[in-house]
């Protein structure tokens, strides 16, 4: 501003040196007069100007004329200090008014608003659509870096519908939501609300994949299966619903064959046994029949009737008198039925007289597990093995006794036998061949579970029947009631034991060496002798070896140390020793049980009775040594002296005795006993045996060891030589209690 000034005094110096200006004479026009001079280039037309129309400095004019409030710089209007044109022009707090002033205000913002705020009455306010964060911007929206709001780039644009969800930027279907029922499962459509509903066309519940929607009904496809049931003959329901052909792996140590009856059975004659007249065939399976059906005693061979299919697929043979079923259903492989009621027309059997037959109605399905001429196959010797695993399902399916007269429960039952042949397969040996039979009765009409060890009056060997008690899920619970049961044991321990027994009573006596021992064959089904009509189910027989590992038999190469009476079991680790029956101790050290001596009757004195007494037979006396009496009805009598007897030291009663011609039929001895604890004679505290009515003398024993009755203390004994007589005699030699 100061040179400014000093210019200006620099002019008017030199003006006032200069001579007066003729305004009458016009310099210029335009600038375009004043170009030529180097200094004053413009042509002043201002009115009023005491230069007009003369050449000045261009610098020192502004154009137009500044205002009042204004100055004039190097031709530019410039604000004076404190004077303004509008707000902007003062300072915070002042305004501009009317005459140009810089005045103080009550009305702005203090401290002053920022770029993106208004102020209202001295508050500051934000803007139209700007933020100070994203909450102050509409829904979609954020607070950008410039503080205004702009749309959220992870927001879907435009908004998604109600059934859809924004994904990155994108909408997408909800889950069961749809446009189209494209866009929905099988048997859906896209309802109004764009849900995914079920098509009311379509079967509900929806059907599963194997299935087809017929008129709103699940059906199978061809081929398809829930279960077995849907499957034809042959054919079992997989995993994946599919039928298909039942391939029936077995455990390669599994002794049976065919132990579920598919190739059916090899018939036996009725009349001669041994010969095999034809088969029956369900036709489940092909291959040879491994089974043979024995039918003895029977009026009819089945393999003579028609084979019929049951609506399930269950085949069966049958006549008046039996019935073979093999079931092709699933929990039934066998079904055996026999109505003896008929087979001996409605009359009890009498051992040798019954309609001619010379023995009593068998229904028996058999076969051979190992063949003594070629054992490749088949079982191993007992002392390789370490279990025999033996299992079978079972259901009787009813028991009709018909009692009537003429039953006597001694000799009138229904049973139905599971016995396997524990036989001598070792060729080089001199008891080969020689067999005894072991295993349970599945059913006994009278409820005898008790184990039985006898000798077999048709083929003179051993029998030893374990019993029930000892079978998982039947003990005190005999097959009676119409329900499953599963039998399942380990029989190589008890056949171990049967063998002991056998080699005891003088059976077997070729050989005590397990190793010569195999299972060579077996039987199962009915045996009956009363008026039953008896019918059982079976299913899943199997009997599994166990072959030990590999290493050390002691007992085979005798480096044990079991008692010369003991016998030598071995194991997989090692071996076990167990005293032979009549001797005690750990195996190791057995010593003979304390011996006794027999209790003799001889009635070698005339007229000595010995304590003896007798009922409803002849008043007579021991004469030369014997007793003869006469029997003119039923249940002839003799009682023993009071007796005192441990029935631990005591197993057999021998009777020589003789019957002379009293009935076949009522002819058979039979021994009551009574006990400390059991003061009656009772049928269940007795054993029997059949006897001759031809005369002659002969040597009867009862062997009680197996008996579980004959136990505790002994004190009376009951002989009833014959169940009835018709005056014809019978003759007591001797009768001795033995050990």
């Amino acid at each position: 501003m100061i040179k400014i000034l000093i210019l200006i005094f620099s002019i008017l110096i030199t003006l006032s040196c200069t001579e007066p200006i003729d305004t009458t004479t016009k310099e210029c026009e335009s600038n375009i007069d004043c170009k030529d001079n180097p200094i004053k280039r413009v042509c002043d037309l201002r009115p009023n100007s005491p230069t007009i129309n003369s050449c000045i400095q261009e610098l020192l004019i502004c154009d137009p004329s500044c205002k009042e409030w204004e100055n004039c710089n190097n031709g530019n209007c410039e604000t004076k200090v404190d004077r303004c044109n509008e707000n902007s022009d003062c300072d915070t707090s002042y305004i501009c008014d009317s005459s140009h002033n810089c005045i103080k205000t009550t009305l702005n913002c203090d401290p002053i608003c920022e770029e993106w705020e208004n102020c209202n009455n001295g508050s500051c306010k934000l803007a139209n659509n700007r933020c100070y964060t994203t909450n102050d911007c509409n829904d979609n929206y954020i607070c950008g870096a410039s503080n205004n709001c702009i749309e959220d780039p992870s927001i879907c644009n435009p908004i998604c519908k109600e059934w859809e969800n924004c994904n990155n930027g994108s909408c997408e279907l909800a889950n069961n939501r749809c446009y189209t029922t494209n866009d929905c499962d099988d048997n859906y459509i896209c309802g109004a609300s764009n849900n995914c509903v079920e098509d009311p066309s379509i079967c509900n519940p929806i059907c599963k994949e194997w299935e087809n929607c017929n008129n709103g009904n699940c059906e199978l496809l061809n081929n398809r299966c829930n279960d077995n049931s849907n499957c034809d003959a042959g054919k079992v329901c997989d995993n994946t619903h599919n039928c298909i052909t039942e391939v029936i792996v077995e455990d390669p140590n599994e002794l049976i064959r065919d132990r579920h009856f598919r190739r059916g059975f090899k018939v036996r004659s009725s009349i001669q046994p041994g010969d095999i007249i034809g088969s029956i065939n369900p036709d489940f399976e092909a291959g040879e029949q491994i089974w043979t059906l024995g039918q003895w005693a029977s009026f009819t061979d089945l393999n003579n009737f028609p084979k019929t299919i049951t609506p399930s697929g269950d085949v069966y043979w049958e006549d008046i008198y039996k019935r073979v079923t093999i079931g092709d259903s699933d929990g039934v492989d066998l079904s055996l039925r026999v109505n003896a009621k008929v087979e001996y027309n409605n009359t009890y059997y009498v051992h040798g007289s019954s309609l001619g037959r010379t023995t009593w109605v068998h229904l028996l399905g058999e076969q051979t597990i190992t063949n003594p001429y070629n054992q490749a196959s088949g079982c191993p010797a007992l002392s390789e093995l370490t279990a025999l695993n033996f299992s079978v399902k079972a259901k009787l399916l009813y028991d009709h006794r018909n009692i009537s007269a003429g039953y006597i429960e001694n000799n009138h039952t229904a049973q139905y036998l599971m016995f396997f042949t524990i036989q001598n397969l070792n060729q080089a040996s001199a008891g080969f061949g020689d067999f005894l039979w072991f295993g349970i009765m599945l059913h006994e009409d009278r409820g005898r579970t008790q184990p039985m060890i006898q000798g077999d009056d048709f083929s003179q060997k051993l029998i030893y029947n374990i019993g029930y008690d000892i079978l998982n899920d039947y003990s005190n619970n005999p097959i009676t009631d119409n329900e499953w049961h599963t039998l399942e044991e380990d029989f190589l321990p008890h056949i171990i034991t049967a063998l002991q027994e056998a080699w005891n009573r003088g059976y077997l006596s070729d050989s005590h060496n397990l190793s010569d021992y195999k299972i060579g064959g077996m039987n199962l089904g009915w045996e009956i002798t009363g008026l039953n009509n008896a019918e059982l189910q079976i299913d899943d027989l199997s009997l599994i070896y166990r072959k030990r590992a590999a290493g050390v038999n002691e007992c085979a190469n005798g480096t044990d140390n079991c008692n010369i009476n003991a016998v030598c079991i071995d194991t997989d680790s090692s071996f076990i020793c167990r005293c032979n029956s009549g001797y005690t101790g750990d195996g190791i050290n057995c010593t003979p049980s304390t011996p006794v001596d027999e209790i003799r009757y001889d009635f070698n004195v005339d007229g000595n009775k010995e304590g003896w007494t007798t009922q409803n037979m002849s008043e007579t006396s021991p004469n030369g040594g014997l007793w003869i009496m006469s029997v003119p009805g039923n249940d002839p009598l003799m009682l023993s002296p009071t007796l005192s007897l441990d029935a631990s030291s005591y197993s057999k009663i021998i009777i020589r005795m003789a019957n002379d011609g009293n009935p076949l039929a009522t002819s058979r001895l039979q021994v009551f006993w009574t006990r400390t604890d059991s003061t009656n004679f009772t049928e269940g505290i007795s054993a029997s045996v059949d006897v001759s009515n031809g005369g002659g003398w002969a040597t009867y024993t009862l062997d009680l060891s197996s008996n579980v009755e004959w136990r505790g203390e002994i004190t009376r004994l009951r002989i009833d030589p014959i169940l009835s007589g018709d005056n014809h005699s019978v003759g007591i030699d001797y009768i001795v209690i033995a050990p």
